[in-house]
């Protein structure tokens, strides 16, 4: 699932998943790391918290587009997002019971896109590029050896217990 970070009540939606399949089913999560400061669909730095963010960032997330193509309601679009972080993932799925596994593949591959696919950084817009091209050689390397809930994106495999 790539859309948690869309989803206000992501705590229930993942219980939700994970309880309505067979014990050893597994849910495999991908979402932006929201300890960094920048939300990756405005395109914006974040200040600490959604409602400080807003309040200084809100010509820019009124006028925002995804791509070339403009948000239709994009306070609305901004107040569903969640801001999950992979600790906090990580601790309501001990809390639930479930099992959990961070992996570093998701970025791996996004590191790869970056680097091969033009229209790709495009999307990501000119400041988050411009901070990629900077430290994404050092990413690079780094990534093997980060611990994985402090990746930019969040790659959790989810496992219902028996």
């Amino acid at each position: 699932m790539n859309v948690l970070e869309h989803v206000p009540q992501w705590r229930e939606l993942v219980a939700e998943i994970i309880e309505s399949e067979k014990p050893g089913a597994k849910l495999r999560l991908i979402f932006p790391n929201y300890i960094y400061p920048y939300e990756p669909h405005f395109q914006i730095p974040t200040l600490f918290n959604k409602r400080l963010t807003r309040l200084v960032m809100s010509k820019k997330l009124t006028n925002s587009t995804f791509g070339n193509t403009p948000i239709t309601d994009p306070l609305l679009f901004w107040e569903d997002l969640s801001w999950p972080t992979g600790s906090q993932v990580a601790k309501y799925c001990r809390e639930m019971g479930y099992e959990c596994t961070f992996s570093h593949k998701a970025f791996s591959s996004y590191l790869v896109r970056f680097q091969e696919d033009e229209s790709f950084r495009e999307r990501k817009g000119k400041l988050f590029t411009m901070g990629a091209s900077i430290i994404l050689p050092i990413l690079t390397l780094l990534t093997s050896q980060m611990p994985y809930k402090y990746l930019p994106v969040i790659d959790i495999t989810v496992t219902r217990s028996s």
